[in-house]
């Protein structure tokens, strides 16, 4: 009893603790990912007030000031809008008055009292939030210097990043460990966060100097700020915080005691701050130690009770039969049951009666058996001599099977894919040692309980992957092999393709299943890392892509002077190759806009006849040039199918501008369109080239391009058949293909004849 309740007092006061130590952590961990994913932002922005202010177009507008100049800056700055991020990107002149702007009321407006415009006047790069004076939304302002020739300042680059952006950020940032996320300017005004009465509060109260500079700076015109409880914080972001802290500090508000952590965000004055309740959090840790400590009270109870009456009931009669089984071992066997009644023991003691009886008998015929053995045993020593040379062959040949099996033993040891044997419920009846590397569970751990559930490493996927699973390992009794998503015994995620075969025995019954899984959560992240920089890329290629094409136009159209023949046919040249890398660059990033999940979904009802002639209408030049045929069919009865209209354009675009380049001159190009079983179903045939059976499990992979396409056409991305897959899988729907060389090719794809789900996003298809 002592030590039980000193286990419970133990146990709780533990608990306690380490469940308000987790919460803390966790919510620093909230806060730091935040201002990682906030600076990623805003370093980007930057970025690009830098690229703006040294771009040609905007340099000859601060030098010239012309209309002419105006209307190019306008339609350049609209470039560096790729992701619709920023409200506004504007150039203001050295006297503080807007000379261009994508927001048409920023023109001509001055803004020479912004704090933005005197740092980025006197060469700063800066960084502010503000209460737009023209357009009364809040907006996060990036200011950069333009210089001319002599590295003079001769006017300003602004963009406005969209309040929404960082909101966002803010929103998928805030977790359950924290009470309340705010963001903060540099005079500790919040100015987002997921509360929305603290908006435009200070931390703690201003003095009227700061009041004064505020007003002047005209940062939140028409509000007044009103100060929180929070003086030690605003206190830290005065004496410019550099690192995360997290402090101690009692709400007289809500009478309660709180920790706030705060994090500046690097390379701007601002500051991420996150608030914890203590009393809430010591409450759900005391609520969930005092169920720990009533269980460890109650199992200390039964254990009690249950010694007592094991005492009582087994001790008494344990010892009767023991003193009964040693008479047997001496070899009294006229034994008779010491225990009475009905009991387990009793039939014990029956059976050790009936036991001693047989044995006395069976004593007896022992000896008369024993000495016929001996006479027999003699007369075949010479048998056993022989039989002993055969017998050590024998064993040769098991000590060699025995080494065999500890060869593949050792193998499937050392195996760094994670292996598990299991009975026909999924039981663990072996793990090989890359299971502790994999999932963080020893072996021991794992055997004798069931794989990949939750409370070992699965359970993350839906009911109905699993579902599907056992399905087709257990019914079908055929091997799956899938990708999972599962979770290592710290608490890590990770990303695993597994195959799971089901071992039959002779009658076609499932015996066991062997289950293989390989970690591929690194070869996953290498792979969206790659996405990522495609992005990244294609984004940066796209602006000076546009500066050499406006550049060609402008020289083709005789605004550098009328230019001869041979350098026309040059600047053409540069002009048909440029518009082949804006074509790649635009593929790159729609693939990788889908690929990240980030493009807008934004289904409408739609005439698919309608959309297939508009598609056809842009390639009809090509169609004419080789003389073909193009022939459409719809079902007459096919109603408007809900979808996004740019999406499946870009579907059927890229089949039939496929089958224009493939097909002979005089072709004909088949569309077809119909519906079956809550399917819209389309096809696209032509008799053209056709695709290789050797290449035809690789037609959808990015880059690729078949051997007879590549000798027939020799431009090309390769990325349009994988542009549509990923088109049409995303929105729940199929595509395949059949070819045969030198027949043609007919693509199929389906969609749900219920239409696509809407989606929010940042980018659309081409945007």
């Amino acid at each position: 009893m002592f030590f039980g309740s000193l286990t419970v007092f133990a146990t709780y006061n533990y608990s306690v603790k380490q469940f308000s130590k987790e919460k803390e952590d966790r919510a620093m961990l909230v806060v730091s990912h935040g201002v990682e994913v906030l600076n990623e932002v805003l370093t980007q922005s930057r970025r690009m007030v830098q690229i703006v202010a040294k771009d040609r177009t905007v340099y000859d507008l601060v030098t010239t000031k012309s209309k002419k100049q105006t209307a190019e800056t306008i339609l350049e700055l609209n470039n560096f809008n790729l992701d619709n991020r920023y409200s506004a990107i504007y150039i203001i002149g050295i006297d503080g008055i807007v000379l261009a702007s994508t927001d048409a009321s920023f023109m001509n407006q001055d803004y020479g009292f912004r704090e933005y415009f005197i740092r980025a006047k006197a060469g700063e790069l800066y960084s502010d939030v503000n209460l737009g004076v023209t357009s009364k939304k809040l907006g996060y302002y990036f200011a950069y210097p333009i210089l001319d020739k002599k590295s003079e300042v001769v006017g300003v680059a602004v963009l406005k990043m969209n309040d929404g952006v960082v909101g966002e950020i803010i929103k998928n940032t805030f977790k359950t460990p924290l009470t309340d996320l705010m963001l903060t300017d540099r005079n500790g005004i919040v100015v987002n966060g997921n509360k929305i009465e603290r908006l435009y509060q200070s931390l703690g109260k201003l003095n009227q100097n700061e009041l004064g500079k505020i007003e002047d700076e005209k940062k939140y015109v028409g509000i007044e700020i009103k100060p929180l409880q929070y003086d030690s914080i605003l206190k830290l972001i005065r004496n410019k915080l550099t690192s995360l802290q997290i402090v101690d500090v009692f709400d007289q508000k809500s009478n309660d005691r709180k920790k706030i952590i705060v994090s500046p965000v690097s390379g701007v004055d601002f500051y991420l701050v996150g608030e914890i309740s203590v009393s809430e959090v010591v409450s759900q840790a005391q609520s969930i130690s005092k169920i720990i400590a009533l269980m460890v009270t109650v199992a200390v109870l039964m254990a009690m009770i249950y010694v007592v009456l094991l005492s009582t009931s087994l001790l008494k009669p344990l010892s009767s039969l023991s003193t009964m089984a040693r008479n047997i071992s001496l070899g009294k066997f006229g034994q008779t049951n010491p225990v009475l009644g009905g009991g387990e023991l009793a039939i014990l003691g029956q059976t050790m009666e009936t036991m001693a009886n047989e044995l006395g008998e069976k004593y007896v015929d022992l000896e008369k058996l024993v000495a016929e053995r001996t006479t027999e045993i003699e007369s075949q020593k010479e048998f056993l001599e022989k039989s002993k040379v055969a017998m050590m062959n024998v064993l040769e040949d098991v000590n060699l099977a025995k080494t065999d099996l500890e060869k593949f033993k050792l193998a499937v040891e050392e195996a760094s894919d994670h292996i598990v044997i299991t009975d026909s419920e999924g039981m663990v009846l072996y793990a090989n040692r890359a299971v502790e590397k994999i999932t963080g569970y020893s072996q021991v751990e794992v055997i004798g309980n069931k794989a990949g559930n939750k409370g070992g490493w699965g359970g993350l996927m839906e009911k109905s992957f699993y579902k599907k699973l056992w399905k087709t390992i257990k019914i079908d009794k055929k091997v799956f092999t899938g990708e999972i998503n599962n979770l290592r015994k710290n608490g890590e995620k990770y990303i695993a393709i597994a195959s799971i075969s089901p071992i039959l025995g002779q009658n076609g019954e499932v015996m066991f299943f062997v289950a293989i899984e390989r970690d591929v959560t690194h070869e996953k992240e290498v792979d969206r890392m790659k996405t990522d920089f495609i992005s990244l890329a294609s984004h940066q290629l796209r602006t000076p892509l546009s500066a050499m094409r406006w550049f060609a136009e402008m020289l083709l159209a005789g605004d550098a002077g009328k230019l001869s023949k041979e350098q026309t046919e040059f600047v053409k040249n540069i002009e048909q190759a440029n518009a082949k890398m804006i074509v790649l660059v635009n593929s790159l990033l729609n693939i990788s806009r889908i690929e990240s999940g980030r493009i807008v979904v934004d289904p409408v009802p739609t005439d698919l006849k309608e959309l297939v002639l508009g598609e056809l209408k842009g390639i009809e030049k090509n169609i004419k040039d080789k003389k073909q045929t193009a022939l459409v069919s719809v079902d007459r009865n096919l109603p408007k199918v809900n979808v996004d209209p740019k999406l499946i354009a870009e579907v059927y675009k890229n089949l039939l501008t496929n089958a224009n380049k493939y097909s002979p001159d005089g072709g004909e190009i088949e569309i077809f369109i119909s519906h079956k079983d809550g399917e819209l179903i389309s096809r696209v045939s032509d008799n053209g080239i056709g695709i290789p059976k050797v290449s035809q499990d690789k037609v959808f992979e990015r880059f690729y391009r078949a051997p007879n396409v590549l000798k027939m056409e020799t431009e090309g991305t390769g990325l349009g058949l994988y542009l549509a897959k990923a088109i049409v899988e995303s929105s729940g729907g199929r595509i395949w293909f059949e070819s045969e060389v030198g027949k043609g090719t007919t693509f199929w794809f389906t969609l749900p004849l219920s239409g696509m789900k809407k989606k929010k996003g940042e980018v659309t298809i081409n945007g």
